[in-house]
């Protein structure tokens, strides 16, 4: 039993590194303490360090983390949540080889044995700096534009949806130097003070339509006195409303005396311009969505995830695009919403391209309120996940196979440690034997998933598999079919499938017994360009045999090597004299077939 548990360890151990020096930037084992247990190749390469530099130590002490206290926080916090049966998910950055570093996307989640039990946590982590990189050129490109206004030299207002004042140019701040700090103040106010009584309603009437209705309003040589100080001016000024950084609807106000008129115009298309810049060059999909679901205005990177244009988007609601398993999830969030309830949400879920394709987004939806505190439209991003998704799809599935290749190597080195115990005369013979046939076990374990051999003899992928995981060789088998050379990816796979049903057998079938034996058939057929195998798996004398109540690993294993890697089918009967299987798969042959005798 030591030999077993220290041969299965390593397996284990090795197949789990090679699962995981082929997934995304970094994958790591963590025990329920935060110490670090394996981690995949490509995260100790981008660090330029070994495995035994990090393995066993805190994750927020390792290489990558360890100079950053942000984000050993966020480690420990994240370990201490997923110990609690949670999933974490935050950004951080971590350090690489030099003095580098790459912003990271990290996914803490717990690991559960068969009881349910968290035996350990499993963190993996996507490379976001292009992502981020992006995001702070937009602010950048946000900031840039705030500079410019606020150092105009000529009088330019921005004030949000209550005429607060938001933005103030140096040449605004030169004529209204009596009002103090300005920024944050009432512009309305300011216009009581500053105009007589009914100029000043006046000027205020029009800040409110444009508000409301996006009319532009222009009005040429204002001529007054001031209501302050008395003091004769005039402007030109115009009014237009912008969409403010935070989705909400703002007025810009230009004001000039007729010398400066050309230079303020040209700002005030270079601003509009701007506005529209942000909305529209934003790295994810943009949208102002009303309260009952319809688009109203989009930007091209969602319609680049949707699929469908910008007037077709605009006759919709996200609704009608929304994968119906996940509507009934979103119209909550809405609902508390609309009721006060939040102002904010967030969540995964799937949208219906146009050509009928799912895509998984991340949805951030937030709101704008009017003065009675309701809805007035939702502001929404969203960030296709697709590839993330399936990512992790694809690594579910790998755990899924380690965990249940692990089980099936447990059992085969029991079997055979039991059948060479009943055919040995004495402890040494045993160990001879046992030994032998643990290392006839491991290079049968590495043929079978290495696809880099060059070809390999159907009945020899078959023959192999029996020698090695039934100790007495053919006795009970009787294997026929013509000789077939295969390509190395598909005696790959076959070696896979002929392990999953001779390991079955063993345990639970024609082998479990004295007197089972099994039959293998196969035949070869060409027409034209498409070349197949139909092979034959037969069961007899062994113990009732009844179709299972659900469907196993190891057969879902089987029919994705069949289907997917062999591009055939598969069919299994459950007879009462003992399991049936048949399948088909596309093959090239090497060699002519030709019959090759039972034996």
């Amino acid at each position: 039993m030591h030999v077993e548990s220290i041969s299965g360890k390593e397996d284990a151990v090795s197949l789990l590194r090679d699962v995981l020096d082929n997934l995304i930037a970094f994958v790591g084992l963590i025990d329920m303490d935060g110490r670090l247990l394996e981690a995949n190749e490509p995260a100790l390469i981008v660090a330029g360090i070994d495995r035994s530099d990090v393995i066993g130590v805190p994750i927020w002490n390792t290489f990558w983390f360890k100079e950053d206290p942000e984000a050993g926080t966020q480690f420990k916090k994240a370990v201490a949540r997923a110990a609690e049966g949670e999933t974490a998910r935050f950004d951080t950055r971590a350090r690489t080889a030099g003095a580098g570093h790459i912003d990271i996307d990290v996914l803490m989640v717990p690991r559960k044995d068969d009881t349910g039990r968290i035996v350990s946590l499993i963190a993996s982590a996507t490379d976001i700096t292009e992502r981020k990189l992006a995001e702070r050129r937009l602010r950048a490109s946000h900031d840039a534009f705030l500079n410019m206004v606020t150092g105009s030299p000529f009088g330019i207002l921005v004030v949000d949806g209550n005429l607060d004042l938001l933005v103030v140019s140096h040449g605004a701040r030169e004529t209204l130097a009596d009002f103090g700090k300005l920024v944050g103040d009432n512009f309305g106010d300011i216009l009581r003070k500053f105009w007589a009584p009914d100029i000043a309603e006046e000027v205020i009437g029009h800040f409110r339509n444009t508000l409301a209705t996006g009319e532009t309003f222009e009005q040429k040589s204002l001529v007054d006195r001031r209501g302050d100080t008395g003091e004769t001016v005039a402007f030109d000024w115009q009014l237009e409303r912008v969409d403010l950084p935070d989705g909400t609807h703002g007025v810009v106000s230009y004001f000039y005396d007729f010398s400066e008129r050309e230079q303020i115009e040209a700002a005030l298309l270079e601003s509009e311009r701007m506005f529209r810049a942000t909305f529209e060059n934003a790295a994810i999909g943009v949208a102002h969505v009303a309260p009952d679901g319809t688009w109203m205005r989009v930007n091209e990177k969602l319609c680049e995830i949707v699929g469908y244009t910008r007037a077709e988007l605009n006759e919709m609601s996200f609704q009608e695009i929304t994968h119906p398993d996940d509507l009934e999830t979103d119209l909550g969030f809405l609902t508390r919403m609309l009721d006060g309830g939040t102002d904010e949400y967030a969540l995964r879920k799937r949208y219906i391209r146009k050509t009928g394709e799912t895509v998984w987004i991340n949805l951030t939806v937030g709101c704008v309120r009017d003065e009675a505190g309701k809805v007035d439209y939702l502001i929404s991003a969203i960030e296709d996940i697709d590839t993330q998704v399936a990512t992790e799809g694809q690594r579910d599935i790998l755990v899924q196979e380690l965990h249940h290749r692990v089980k099936n190597i447990l059992a085969t080195i029991q079997s055979v440690a039991s059948h060479t115990l009943r055919s040995s005369t004495d402890l040494p013979d045993f160990k001879d034997r046992f030994m032998g046939r643990l290392q006839a076990i491991s290079k049968a374990h590495d043929s079978i998933f290495d696809t880099q051999v060059g070809s390999a003899v159907l009945d020899d992928v078959i023959r192999d598999q029996f020698d090695v995981y039934y100790p007495g060789g053919m006795e009970r088998a009787r294997i026929g079919g013509p000789k077939i050379s295969l390509e190395a990816h598909v005696a790959s796979a076959l070696g896979v499938v002929v392990h999953e049903l001779l390991t079955n057998a063993m345990k639970y079938g024609a082998l479990s017994t004295e007197d089972g034996g099994i039959e293998v058939k196969w035949s070869y057929r060409a027409k034209g360009l498409d070349k197949r195998v139909s092979l034959s798996w037969r069961e007899t004398d062994g113990p009732p045999v009844e179709p299972p109540t659900s469907k196993g690993f190891g057969s879902r294993l089987i029919e994705m090597m069949v289907n997917q890697t062999l591009g055939g089918t598969f069919d299994c009967e459950y007879l009462r004299e003992g399991m049936s299987c048949k399948f088909d798969f596309v093959v090239t042959p090497h060699d002519q077939p030709k019959a090759s005798p039972d034996r």
